[in-house]
Protein backbone atom coordinates (compact mmCIF):
# COMPACT_ATOMS: atom_id res chain seq x y z
CA UNK A 1 0.00 0.00 0.00
CA UNK A 2 1.13 3.39 -0.35
CA UNK A 3 1.27 5.92 2.20
CA UNK A 4 2.93 9.15 -0.21
CA UNK A 5 1.06 9.42 -3.52
CA UNK A 6 3.85 10.81 -6.55
CA UNK A 7 2.29 13.92 -8.02
CA UNK A 8 0.40 13.64 -11.22
CA UNK A 9 -0.31 15.42 -14.81
CA UNK A 10 -2.92 15.49 -16.85
CA UNK A 11 -2.80 15.32 -19.88
CA UNK A 12 -6.14 15.45 -21.81
CA UNK A 13 -9.49 17.35 -20.86
CA UNK A 14 -12.39 16.76 -21.97
CA UNK A 15 -14.83 19.56 -23.50
CA UNK A 16 -16.70 20.41 -20.24
CA UNK A 17 -13.93 19.46 -17.56
CA UNK A 18 -13.40 22.59 -15.83
CA UNK A 19 -10.39 24.36 -14.45
CA UNK A 20 -12.17 27.06 -12.62
CA UNK A 21 -10.90 28.20 -9.55
CA UNK A 22 -13.24 26.20 -7.04
CA UNK A 23 -13.91 23.23 -4.54
CA UNK A 24 -14.44 19.55 -5.34
CA UNK A 25 -15.65 16.67 -2.63
CA UNK A 26 -14.02 13.24 -3.34
CA UNK A 27 -17.31 11.95 -4.46
CA UNK A 28 -16.54 8.01 -5.01
CA UNK A 29 -12.82 6.54 -5.54
CA UNK A 30 -12.31 3.35 -8.24
CA UNK A 31 -8.55 1.66 -8.83
CA UNK A 32 -8.57 3.52 -12.78
CA UNK A 33 -11.38 6.47 -11.41
CA UNK A 34 -11.58 9.06 -8.99
CA UNK A 35 -15.14 10.96 -9.17
CA UNK A 36 -15.17 14.87 -7.66
CA UNK A 37 -18.22 16.58 -6.85
CA UNK A 38 -17.99 20.56 -6.86
CA UNK A 39 -19.94 23.42 -5.36
CA UNK A 40 -22.57 23.30 -8.00
CA UNK A 41 -23.43 19.35 -7.89
CA UNK A 42 -21.32 18.32 -10.65
CA UNK A 43 -19.51 15.63 -11.12
CA UNK A 44 -15.98 15.40 -12.65
CA UNK A 45 -13.58 12.40 -13.16
CA UNK A 46 -10.06 11.75 -13.14
CA UNK A 47 -9.54 8.46 -15.31
CA UNK A 48 -6.45 6.42 -15.83
CA UNK A 49 -6.60 5.30 -19.09
CA UNK A 50 -7.87 6.39 -22.53
CA UNK A 51 -11.18 4.13 -22.76
CA UNK A 52 -12.39 5.69 -20.11
CA UNK A 53 -12.41 9.25 -21.34
CA UNK A 54 -15.26 11.27 -21.46
CA UNK A 55 -16.74 15.07 -22.08
CA UNK A 56 -16.33 15.30 -17.65
CA UNK A 57 -12.88 13.76 -17.66
CA UNK A 58 -9.54 14.52 -17.41
CA UNK A 59 -7.30 11.76 -18.14
CA UNK A 60 -4.67 11.61 -15.94
CA UNK A 61 -0.81 9.58 -15.20
CA UNK A 62 1.45 9.25 -12.42
CA UNK A 63 5.10 9.10 -11.78
CA UNK A 64 3.91 5.45 -10.50
CA UNK A 65 2.57 3.70 -13.36
CA UNK A 66 1.19 0.58 -10.71
CA UNK A 67 -0.81 2.87 -8.80
CA UNK A 68 -4.12 3.10 -8.43
CA UNK A 69 -6.91 5.68 -7.15
CA UNK A 70 -7.93 3.15 -4.36
CA UNK A 71 -5.30 2.78 -2.85
CA UNK A 72 -4.15 4.56 0.52
CA UNK A 73 -3.33 7.97 -0.10
CA UNK A 74 -6.89 8.82 -2.27
CA UNK A 75 -8.98 6.65 0.01
CA UNK A 76 -7.71 9.45 2.72
CA UNK A 77 -8.63 12.27 0.38
CA UNK A 78 -12.07 14.42 1.20
CA UNK A 79 -11.67 17.42 -0.45
CA UNK A 80 -10.03 19.21 -2.60
CA UNK A 81 -9.42 22.46 -4.78
CA UNK A 82 -8.92 23.60 -8.10
CA UNK A 83 -6.62 26.31 -8.25
CA UNK A 84 -4.36 28.15 -10.68
CA UNK A 85 -4.96 25.42 -13.66
CA UNK A 86 -4.12 22.37 -10.83
CA UNK A 87 -5.79 20.53 -8.19
CA UNK A 88 -4.34 19.93 -4.86
CA UNK A 89 -6.09 17.43 -1.88
CA UNK A 90 -6.36 17.71 1.47
CA UNK A 91 -4.22 15.17 2.39
CA UNK A 92 -1.14 16.54 -0.08
CA UNK A 93 -1.32 14.89 -3.19
CA UNK A 94 -2.22 17.46 -6.45
CA UNK A 95 -2.54 16.74 -9.96
CA UNK A 96 -1.15 19.62 -12.72
CA UNK A 97 -3.53 20.55 -15.06
CA UNK A 98 -1.54 22.86 -17.13
CA UNK A 99 -0.80 21.98 -20.55
CA UNK A 100 -3.15 19.67 -21.08
CA UNK A 101 -4.59 19.56 -24.16
CA UNK A 102 -8.45 19.77 -24.13
CA UNK A 103 -10.45 17.56 -26.29
CA UNK A 104 -12.89 19.81 -28.94
CA UNK A 105 -16.78 19.41 -28.31
CA UNK A 106 -16.45 17.87 -32.10
CA UNK A 107 -14.45 15.09 -31.49
CA UNK A 108 -16.96 13.89 -28.38
CA UNK A 109 -19.95 14.37 -30.59
CA UNK A 110 -21.50 11.84 -33.20
CA UNK A 111 -21.06 11.78 -37.26
CA UNK A 112 -24.13 11.87 -39.43
CA UNK A 113 -25.22 8.27 -40.80
CA UNK A 114 -24.77 8.08 -44.30
CA UNK A 115 -26.24 4.81 -45.14
CA UNK A 116 -27.58 2.07 -43.41
CA UNK A 117 -28.62 -1.33 -44.49
CA UNK A 118 -30.41 -3.86 -43.05
CA UNK A 119 -27.84 -6.72 -43.62
CA UNK A 120 -25.60 -4.91 -42.11
CA UNK A 121 -27.14 -3.70 -38.79
CA UNK A 122 -28.55 -7.71 -38.49
CA UNK A 123 -24.70 -8.51 -39.04
CA UNK A 124 -23.65 -6.29 -36.21
CA UNK A 125 -26.47 -7.43 -33.79
CA UNK A 126 -24.86 -11.05 -34.50
CA UNK A 127 -21.47 -9.90 -33.37
CA UNK A 128 -22.42 -8.00 -30.41
CA UNK A 129 -24.85 -11.09 -29.43
CA UNK A 130 -21.77 -13.04 -29.64
CA UNK A 131 -19.84 -11.17 -27.28
CA UNK A 132 -22.87 -10.68 -24.65
CA UNK A 133 -22.85 -14.64 -24.40
CA UNK A 134 -18.83 -14.84 -24.04
CA UNK A 135 -18.74 -12.12 -21.54
CA UNK A 136 -22.28 -13.46 -19.82
CA UNK A 137 -23.55 -10.31 -19.71
CA UNK A 138 -26.79 -9.75 -17.97
CA UNK A 139 -28.37 -7.45 -20.41
CA UNK A 140 -27.97 -9.67 -24.05
CA UNK A 141 -29.45 -8.90 -27.71
CA UNK A 142 -31.48 -11.99 -28.15
CA UNK A 143 -33.58 -11.89 -25.11
CA UNK A 144 -34.03 -8.10 -25.51
CA UNK A 145 -36.04 -8.86 -28.84
CA UNK A 146 -37.47 -12.20 -27.45
CA UNK A 147 -37.68 -11.77 -23.48
CA UNK A 148 -38.42 -15.10 -22.19
CA UNK A 149 -41.45 -16.12 -20.78
CA UNK A 150 -41.13 -16.76 -16.56
CA UNK A 151 -39.04 -14.94 -13.78
CA UNK A 152 -39.09 -11.43 -15.08
CA UNK A 153 -34.99 -10.47 -15.81
CA UNK A 154 -33.20 -7.47 -16.55
CA UNK A 155 -33.48 -8.14 -20.07
CA UNK A 156 -37.04 -8.58 -20.09
CA UNK A 157 -37.56 -5.75 -17.84
CA UNK A 158 -35.59 -4.00 -20.25
CA UNK A 159 -37.69 -4.89 -23.44
CA UNK A 160 -40.97 -4.21 -22.18
CA UNK A 161 -39.84 -0.23 -21.40
CA UNK A 162 -37.88 -0.55 -24.61
CA UNK A 163 -40.71 -1.68 -26.92
CA UNK A 164 -42.43 2.09 -25.65
CA UNK A 165 -39.54 3.64 -27.27
CA UNK A 166 -40.00 1.73 -29.95
CA UNK A 167 -43.77 2.62 -30.19
CA UNK A 168 -42.89 6.43 -29.45
CA UNK A 169 -40.80 6.63 -32.01
CA UNK A 170 -42.78 5.31 -34.85
CA UNK A 171 -45.78 7.02 -33.61
CA UNK A 172 -44.10 10.58 -32.42
CA UNK A 173 -45.50 9.90 -29.12
CA UNK A 174 -43.87 11.77 -26.67
CA UNK A 175 -46.10 10.61 -23.66
CA UNK A 176 -45.22 6.78 -24.28
CA UNK A 177 -41.34 8.07 -24.83
CA UNK A 178 -41.46 9.56 -21.26
CA UNK A 179 -42.89 6.04 -19.72
CA UNK A 180 -40.07 4.39 -21.79
CA UNK A 181 -37.31 6.49 -20.51
CA UNK A 182 -38.82 6.29 -16.81
CA UNK A 183 -38.67 2.73 -16.73
CA UNK A 184 -35.42 2.57 -17.86
CA UNK A 185 -33.65 4.96 -15.71
CA UNK A 186 -32.20 3.61 -12.88
CA UNK A 187 -32.87 0.07 -14.09
CA UNK A 188 -30.14 -2.73 -12.91
CA UNK A 189 -27.08 -2.80 -10.41
CA UNK A 190 -24.00 -0.38 -10.30
CA UNK A 191 -22.53 3.26 -10.71
CA UNK A 192 -24.03 3.37 -14.26
CA UNK A 193 -26.99 1.00 -14.07
CA UNK A 194 -27.73 -1.26 -17.67
CA UNK A 195 -30.74 1.04 -18.30
CA UNK A 196 -29.12 4.34 -18.39
CA UNK A 197 -26.28 2.81 -20.66
CA UNK A 198 -28.92 1.34 -22.98
CA UNK A 199 -30.35 5.00 -22.93
CA UNK A 200 -26.93 6.95 -23.83
CA UNK A 201 -26.35 4.38 -26.93
CA UNK A 202 -30.11 4.93 -27.83
CA UNK A 203 -29.88 8.65 -27.76
CA UNK A 204 -25.91 8.20 -29.61
CA UNK A 205 -27.93 6.81 -32.82
CA UNK A 206 -31.14 9.23 -32.43
CA UNK A 207 -28.41 12.10 -32.35
CA UNK A 208 -26.90 10.44 -36.02
CA UNK A 209 -29.86 10.15 -37.80
CA UNK A 210 -32.40 12.97 -36.63
CA UNK A 211 -30.97 15.04 -40.05
CA UNK A 212 -30.55 12.01 -41.98
CA UNK A 213 -33.26 9.95 -44.04
CA UNK A 214 -33.83 7.56 -42.11
CA UNK A 215 -34.71 10.46 -39.13
CA UNK A 216 -37.08 12.16 -41.51
CA UNK A 217 -40.02 14.42 -39.34
CA UNK A 218 -37.51 13.08 -36.28
CA UNK A 219 -36.05 16.21 -35.37
CA UNK A 220 -38.91 18.14 -33.05
CA UNK A 221 -39.52 14.54 -31.88
CA UNK A 222 -36.18 14.35 -30.82
CA UNK A 223 -35.70 17.34 -29.59
CA UNK A 224 -39.00 16.62 -27.05
CA UNK A 225 -37.85 13.40 -25.26
CA UNK A 226 -34.26 15.28 -25.08
CA UNK A 227 -36.27 17.91 -22.64
CA UNK A 228 -37.69 14.77 -21.05
CA UNK A 229 -34.35 12.78 -20.22
CA UNK A 230 -33.17 16.27 -19.01
CA UNK A 231 -36.06 17.33 -16.50
CA UNK A 232 -35.91 13.34 -15.40
CA UNK A 233 -32.15 13.35 -14.58
CA UNK A 234 -32.41 17.05 -12.22
CA UNK A 235 -35.42 15.95 -10.30
CA UNK A 236 -35.05 17.01 -6.65
CA UNK A 237 -34.98 13.27 -5.54
CA UNK A 238 -32.67 11.25 -8.27
CA UNK A 239 -33.76 8.45 -9.63
CA UNK A 240 -30.97 6.86 -10.66
CA UNK A 241 -26.82 7.20 -9.41
CA UNK A 242 -24.35 10.26 -9.98
CA UNK A 243 -22.55 8.96 -12.26
CA UNK A 244 -24.88 8.10 -14.27
CA UNK A 245 -26.47 11.44 -14.07
CA UNK A 246 -23.51 12.78 -15.40
CA UNK A 247 -23.15 10.66 -18.49
CA UNK A 248 -27.00 11.17 -19.88
CA UNK A 249 -26.42 14.80 -19.01
CA UNK A 250 -23.90 14.94 -21.53
CA UNK A 251 -25.89 12.51 -24.33
CA UNK A 252 -28.84 14.63 -23.89
CA UNK A 253 -26.40 17.61 -25.09
CA UNK A 254 -24.93 14.89 -27.80
CA UNK A 255 -21.58 14.51 -26.30
CA UNK A 256 -20.75 10.70 -25.46
CA UNK A 257 -17.82 8.84 -24.03
CA UNK A 258 -14.23 8.25 -26.31
CA UNK A 259 -15.47 4.69 -26.56
CA UNK A 260 -19.14 5.14 -27.87
CA UNK A 261 -17.76 8.15 -30.50
CA UNK A 262 -14.98 5.60 -32.01
CA UNK A 263 -17.91 2.89 -32.18
CA UNK A 264 -20.61 5.57 -34.16
CA UNK A 265 -17.43 6.91 -36.52
CA UNK A 266 -16.84 3.28 -37.52
CA UNK A 267 -20.63 2.08 -37.77
CA UNK A 268 -21.26 5.52 -39.71
CA UNK A 269 -18.46 4.42 -42.29
CA UNK A 270 -19.79 0.87 -42.44
CA UNK A 271 -16.59 -0.72 -40.87
CA UNK A 272 -17.73 -1.51 -37.73
CA UNK A 273 -16.32 -5.11 -36.69
CA UNK A 274 -16.01 -7.62 -34.00
CA UNK A 275 -12.72 -5.68 -33.00
CA UNK A 276 -14.69 -2.70 -32.76
CA UNK A 277 -16.94 -3.90 -30.25
CA UNK A 278 -14.53 -5.93 -28.53
CA UNK A 279 -12.81 -2.36 -27.53
CA UNK A 280 -16.47 -1.03 -26.30
CA UNK A 281 -16.16 -4.15 -24.24
CA UNK A 282 -13.66 -2.69 -22.33
CA UNK A 283 -15.19 0.36 -20.88
CA UNK A 284 -16.83 -0.27 -17.61
CA UNK A 285 -18.16 -3.87 -16.66
CA UNK A 286 -20.81 -4.39 -19.06
CA UNK A 287 -21.35 -0.22 -20.05
CA UNK A 288 -20.09 -0.32 -23.15
CA UNK A 289 -21.94 -3.38 -24.65
CA UNK A 290 -24.99 -2.29 -22.73
CA UNK A 291 -24.49 0.96 -24.70
CA UNK A 292 -24.28 -0.77 -27.93
CA UNK A 293 -27.30 -2.37 -27.35
CA UNK A 294 -29.21 0.49 -26.97
CA UNK A 295 -27.29 2.25 -30.12
CA UNK A 296 -28.47 -0.91 -32.04
CA UNK A 297 -32.03 -1.00 -31.03
CA UNK A 298 -32.83 2.65 -32.39
CA UNK A 299 -31.32 2.06 -35.56
CA UNK A 300 -33.59 -1.08 -35.91
CA UNK A 301 -36.78 0.61 -34.61
CA UNK A 302 -35.66 3.53 -37.58
CA UNK A 303 -35.85 1.06 -40.27
CA UNK A 304 -38.83 -0.02 -42.02
CA UNK A 305 -39.74 -3.87 -41.52
CA UNK A 306 -36.73 -4.68 -39.98
CA UNK A 307 -36.32 -8.00 -38.00
CA UNK A 308 -34.06 -9.72 -36.14
CA UNK A 309 -34.35 -13.42 -35.18
CA UNK A 310 -30.96 -13.67 -33.10
CA UNK A 311 -30.17 -16.91 -32.08
CA UNK A 312 -33.47 -18.31 -29.99
CA UNK A 313 -36.03 -17.64 -32.44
Amino acid sequence: MHTTWPSGHAYLIGSRFSLEPRDVKVHSVFHSALNLLDEKGMLYTLVMHKGQVHPSSALVCFSDPCAGFDECAFTQAHVGKFKEGSLFFDCGIWVSCKGAQRVHPSEESPPKLVTLKSSYLRKQMEILSSIQKEKQTALTMDALFAPACGKPSLSTLVSSHAKLLKESVQTKNVDMAKRGIEGLLGLGPGSTPSGDDFLCGFFLAMHMCQYSSYGQDLQSYFSSITRILSDLIRKPLPITTDVSIQLLGLASEGLFSQPLIAMAKSFSSSVADRSSWEALATYGHSSGLDAGLGFLFAFSVLLPDFEYKGGIC
